[in-house]
């Protein structure tokens, strides 16, 4: 059996066609895995980029697209170039219709800069100048409330919307700032701020790993899951 001329023409175009479907499906497969993280902005500069090697040789042969990103909504945008994988953020851990692996415990502390006159008690923090930063989660709020203080600082030395810039405000001596541990580890061992050591206060969040249900496919989840338990720690 042969084809005809027309059948012949026919299946040159079928396979022109079909040639165009597959370019698209072999680029894809020709690209190495990709990791796409999504994290607040302290984390990502002070943490991740400061020990990317460490990061990379975790997640050896994959490429990473790290973003100050924290919106659930996130790991689901239909456009795939703007998709991440996951998302390394704090919360309670009730993100419905995703998952979530818990990293580590989240503790608020009172931070100063080195050198900084010493705090003999919370009462004594109240009267100094503090750093604020704005934003739902009032962590000097939070902070208070589990030193059983009746107020909260109210001398403003500094508002802010990040905390990154209020550990750099910390640092110069600008006032007394409230980090997040274990997030705020880097710094403390680099001695770039002193934690008022007995002024911490364990809050009812924790940092966790969250991703949608369609991506526990990804098999380099747990390797980068080990990674942060391990430097977060």
């Amino acid at each position: 059996m042969r084809l005809t001329a027309e059948g012949e023409e026919y299946f040159r175009t079928l396979r022109q066609a079909f040639d165009l479907l597959r370019a698209p499906a072999r680029a894809a497969l020709d690209q190495p895995p990709r990791m796409r993280i999504g994290c607040f902005p302290f984390l990502a500069s002070e943490v991740i980029v400061a020990r990317l090697g460490e990061l990379k040789r975790a997640l050896s042969g994959i490429d990473i697209t790290l973003r100050e990103e924290t919106r659930l909504g996130a790991l689901l945008d239909a456009e795939p170039a703007s998709r991440l994988d996951v998302l390394i953020r704090y919360g309670t851990g009730r993100f419905p219709g995703f998952v979530s692996v818990k990293l580590s415990d989240v503790e608020l502390v009172p931070i100063t800069a080195i050198g900084a006159t010493p705090i003999e008690s919370a009462e004594d923090l109240l009267s100094r100048p503090i750093i604020r930063v704005l934003g739902p989660f009032n962590g000097w709020k939070a902070w208070a409330a589990g030193q059983h203080l009746d107020a909260e600082p109210a001398n403003v030395a500094l508002e802010t919307d990040s905390y990154h810039a209020a550990a750099l405000a910390v640092e110069r001596g600008v006032g007394i700032g409230v980090g997040l541990l274990p997030f705020l580890w880097p710094w403390l061992r680099a001695q770039r701020v002193r934690m008022v050591a007995p002024l911490a206060t364990p809050i009812d969040q924790a940092a966790y790993l969250v991703y949608a249900a369609h991506s526990a496919r990804i098999r380099s989840i747990p390797r980068l899951h080990g990674w942060l338990s391990s430097v977060l720690a």
